[in-house]
């Protein structure tokens, strides 16, 4: 079987909305929309997530073009080998994170499709991403 990318999001209620709750409602939801069947390449098929603190510039899209753009490319690898002095996509995913030594973390958690979500919360929405089974 494969995998699909997923994200999910929910705006901060009032200040009273946790991670869990968040993740609790999106979760029912996917399973109501998607089934319980499995393979729906939804947060339906996750069962926990992790959660990852990013800077206050940091957007949701920027964030999951630095996870595929590491995964494609590698951690050291550039892109444009005409511009030796740009950062790698590593070093990209590693300036928009609160702690810049889970990048590898949050690589892992981004692509495993049976594992935990990735969760972040930015601008008061709780966001929940990656890939899930399909």
């Amino acid at each position: 079987m494969g995998a699909s990318d997923f994200h999910s999001s929910t705006t901060v209620r009032e200040g009273t909305q946790t991670a869990s709750e968040a993740f609790e409602a999106l979760h029912a939801s996917a399973c109501y929309d998607y089934g319980h069947a499995g393979y729906s390449g939804t947060l339906a098929e996750k069962h926990g997530f992790v959660t990852y603190p990013v800077k206050p510039d940091v957007t949701v899209y920027g964030l999951i073009t630095a996870l595929e753009n590491a995964t494609y490319w590698g951690h050291d690898l550039k892109p444009d080998a005409d511009s030796p002095n740009d950062p790698t996509p590593m070093d990209v995913l590693q300036k928009m994170l609160v702690y810049p030594s889970e990048a590898e973390h949050i690589i892992e958690h981004y692509n495993d499709k049976w594992g935990p979500a990735v969760h972040v919360l930015i601008n008061d929405e709780h966001h929940f991403f990656g890939y899930a089974s399909s």
